[in-house]
This record gives structure tokens, sequence and C-alpha cells, in this order.
């Protein structure tokens, strides 16, 4: 019973994981974050940012802090 319930719980696990690998950050915050980068004039201490496309909870934009596919903090 133990090792099909660890089993159980491991694959949920897993499953949520995957699921959060494939979000997709909203494209209206994605939007406002290249704008605030474009209006800074592009700083390369913003490493990865990018002005066109991108995701940055996908991508780790440096100050970019989410949860999922969701921007919690910059």
């Amino acid at each position: 019973m133990a090792k099909h319930l660890f089993f159980i719980i491991a694959t949920v696990y897993w499953a949520i994981m995957a699921l959060q690998s494939w979000a997709i950050t909203d494209e209206s915050e994605v939007q406002a974050l290249q704008d605030l980068y474009r209006s800074l004039n592009s700083p390369m201490q913003l490493e990865h940012w990018k002005l066109e496309g991108g995701d940055p909870c996908e991508e780790t934009w440096i100050g970019v802090h989410c949860s999922g596919s969701s921007i919690i903090n910059l």
C-alpha cells in the first residue's frame, strides 16, 4: 500500500511540475516588462531580457520572480 501511495504522490508531483514548465507568461505582463526595458534603454545589467518575444518566467530574466507562469515580484 505504501509503495502505491508513494507512486501516486510522485506521479502527481511530476505532472504539476511538467505543467508549470509548459506555462506561458501572460502576454500583457511580458509586454509591460518589454516596455520597461525599452524605457530604460535596454541596460546590460538586465540579462536575458528581450525587446521582442521571449518569456520572462521560462527564460529566468534577471530580477523577475515567477510562480509558474505568473510574475509575482520585480
